[in-house]
Formats: structure tokens, C-alpha cells, sequence
């Protein structure tokens, strides 16, 4: 079991990471990959849902002050915070999830940490991007960009996996 001082910085990195980092990589408006949702993708299972929402609040409105965003990420990682709990359950194994389990690549394994993290970084991206556009116009290039964001946020929490989790190496 991590503490929650454990939390708190893994939190206080990502928002370094993605403040003054990945929010400057921004290619031909293309992709602009929020990693910073790991934070809530690694958080306890068994965390009752209204600290997850409450926790996840917090961390999206953290972002949001320091990108002037006007509260776009506290929504969508609210929504997360509570969509999460559902996809857990749904992407349980067939023996079920002990008590000891983390939603980690190293405590559920590659296939497993895929099919949970994958769907919810795609989720964020793409209700974050058409909420920024705000037009029926640009659908395409929404998904588009949504897609190609959090194809590149995959891939570096997956990284993050690999070379932070105990199990995973």
C-alpha cells in the first residue's frame, strides 16, 4: 500500500512534468499529451468513489490554475474520478481482483494495465478536446487529435510503468 505522501508527490511531479514541459509541446496543434491523468489511473482501487471524485476535483483544478482553463480539466478529470470505479469493475479478471491489487502494470500486467488505462486516457483526451472547441465543425480533427494525444500519453505512462512500478521490470 503507498501512503498518501507517496500520492501527493507522484501528483506534484506529473503537474511539473505537464506544466512546464508537456504543455509547451504542442506540434502543429496536433497532439498535446496530458499525462497527468496517471496520477488518477495509479490511485488505490478499493479508495472510496467521493474521495476518488474529490481527489480527482483537486487535481484537474490544480492544472486548470496553472493553464487558465477555467475549470475544463476539473471537469473531465472529475468525470474520470468517476467513471473509473465502473471500468475497473468491468475490466475485471476472471478470478476476480485480490485485496493487495493496484491498477499497476507491475500488480495487473501488461494486457490487463492496456485495456484499463488506454480507454480512459483516450475518454479524457477526447471530452478535454471538445469541450476546448466547442464546434460541430471540427469533429474530425477533435478525434483526430484526440487520438494522436492519447496515443503519446500511452506511451510515456506506459513508460512511467516500466521504470516506476516494482513489478513491472
Amino acid at each position: 500500500m503507498t501512503s498518501p505522501l507517496n500520492h501527493l508527490l507522484r501528483f506534484l511531479s506529473l503537474l511539473l512534468l505537464q506544466v512546464f514541459v508537456l504543455n509547451n509541446v504542442v506540434i502543429t496543434g496536433m497532439f498535446n499529451p496530458y499525462v497527468y491523468i496517471y496520477f488518477i489511473l495509479v490511485l488505490p482501487m478499493q479508495m472510496p468513489r467521493a474521495w476518488l471524485l474529490i481527489v480527482s476535483f483537486m487535481a484537474g483544478l490544480t492544472l486548470d490554475f496553472f493553464a487558465h482553463s477555467l475549470g475544463i480539466h476539473a471537469f473531465v478529470c472529475t468525470l474520470i474520478g468517476f467513471v473509473r470505479p465502473y471500468w475497473i469493475a468491468l475490466v475485471e479478471p476472471p478470478g476476480g481482483y485480490n485485496p493487495e491489487d493496484r491498477p499497476t502494470l507491475g500488480s495487473m500486467g501488461f494486457r490487463w494495465f492496456l485495456s484499463y488505462a488506454l480507454p480512459l486516457i483516450f475518454v479524457f483526451h477526447l471530452v478535454l478536446f471538445l469541450i476546448e472547441t466547442l464546434s460541430v465543425n471540427q469533429v474530425l480533427f477533435v478525434l483526430l487529435k484526440a487520438a494522436v494525444s492519447a496515443l503519446v500519453a500511452s506511451v510515456i505512462i506506459v513508460l512511467f510503468e516500466f521504470f516506476f512500478s516494482k513489478r513491472a521490470r
